[in-house]
């Protein structure tokens, strides 16, 4: 009797393991040869389930692994919202969705693998990306009204550090700090995470004081003079700008005590200082990096209700990327994103979550007698129609990549 109890429990796991964990994901692209980085790229993922299953419904990441080099970069997005596969029986549901690859230095076969909030499916696609010029074709885009940078190189101050110093790699890459060195990054109203490592000279004090803000930052202890510091920073507290202060216990001058001609004041070397967000689901780039500069397209915008950007005329059909996030607690089902070209409604994008993707893929007839273009996005809420925006002020959206190509 026990002996069949097991085997009748054995096989109900057996038969409830087959039900939920059967649903399976593939991939395909449009190109035959591989796809090109440094642009956004139309992938199509294609799931198939069984007889009460369903689309995902959370976040659904993509992870891009090269595994010679050791890195990755991800994607995510939400399965669209509309793409309902009657589950009463087996079936299939596609849809295609754009992703912008980082540039490439080389090309190579990158591994793509998804994972959702219940499973993960491993090496899904083998995916060649090409590698293509970092200025590919870019339109120049001006905000004109309605968007904020928070993140740029020109707005950045700091003082305190000398010049990068590098080997024959550009990837090896050093910076000197005097005793005491500021950095002022404009608030990208996400939290952060400050990324630090670096070596003490053996003579010297090893300590260290860090802060951001009024926030004291955990240093650890130096191991063989040898410090690596990564912690979270919540910047709800910050004004426009975020400052940063290290100071060093001591700093000395290499000339003053005859080990070589260097008359400069040093600290601390620094290998790694980076700033990245917290919440990867928008993106996992580094929104400041101290020794090495950034790609020419990474910049991170905030956007109010309306906004309006505007490019000379390529004189061509051109597409218009941006990656998205409305703040959680503002994001409702029924928002619309509309665009409007030269006033002139040109479509809508009805987010399926927080994080998304705006794809417009705009004809040289559309826009064929002007010598600038306007593009206008405004969010949309349900209640807008009845709620004057004069009276009612949407928050807004953040953008991680602008594209116009």
């Amino acid at each position: 009797m026990n002996f069949r109890l097991i085997l009748s429990f054995v096989y109900s796991v057996i038969l409830y393991s087959a039900v939920c964990f059967s649903l399976t994901v593939s991939m395909s692209v449009e190109a035959e040869n591989g796809v090109l980085s440094n642009t956004p790229n139309m992938l199509t993922l294609t799931w198939k389930g069984q007889e009460g299953q369903s689309l995902p419904s959370g976040p659904v990441t993509l992870v891009f692994s090269n595994y010679k080099t050791g890195t990755d970069f991800r994607d995510i997005h939400y399965p669209p919202a509309d793409l309902k596969p009657d589950n009463t029986h087996d079936w299939t549901a596609a849809y295609t969705i754009p992703v912008y690859i980082p540039y490439q230095k080389n090309p190579g076969t990158w591994t793509v693998s998804v994972i959702t909030d219940d499973d993960k499916y491993l090496d899904v696609h083998n995916l060649f990306i090409r590698k293509t010029s970092v200025f590919q074709n870019l339109s120049e885009v001006a905000p004109v009204f309605g968007w904020k940078r928070l993140t740029s190189t020109d707005n950045i101050r700091k003082q305190g550090f000398h010049n990068t110093e590098c080997l024959d790699h550009a990837s090896d890459c050093w910076i000197w700090m005097t005793g005491t060195g500021h950095i002022e990054i404009p608030n990208p109203l996400m939290d952060i995470v400050l990324k630090l490592s670096g070596w003490i000279p053996d003579h010297l004090n090893p300590g260290l004081d860090i802060r951001i803000g009024n926030v004291q930052v955990e240093t650890g202890t130096a191991v063989d003079n040898h410090f690596h510091i990564e912690q979270t920073i919540p910047v709800s507290g910050f004004e426009e700008l975020v400052t940063i202060t290290i100071n060093t216990d001591e700093s000395y001058v290499p000339a003053d005590d005859g080990v070589s001609t260097d008359t400069r004041e040093l600290g601390i070397m620094i290998r790694e200082f980076q700033i990245v967000p917290a919440d990867t689901i928008l993106d996992d780039r580094p929104i400041f990096d101290l020794l090495y500069p950034l790609e020419n397209t990474l910049s991170l915008w905030r956007m109010g209700d309306l906004g309006r950007l505007q490019i000379r005329n390529p004189g061509r059909d051109f597409q218009v990327f941006l990656k998205c996030q409305i703040p959680q607690e503002f994001f409702m089902p029924g928002i619309r994103l509309q665009m409007f070209l030269n006033d002139v409604p040109a479509g809508y994008t009805a987010p399926d979550g927080p994080v998304f993707t705006v794809y417009y893929h705009v004809t040289r007839e559309a826009v064929a007698d002007d010598s600038d273009i306007s593009i206008d996005l405004m969010l949309e809420y349900p209640f807008s129609s009845i709620m004057p925006r004069m009276l009612f002020r949407l928050p807004g959206m953040r953008v991680s990549q602008l594209w116009i190509q």
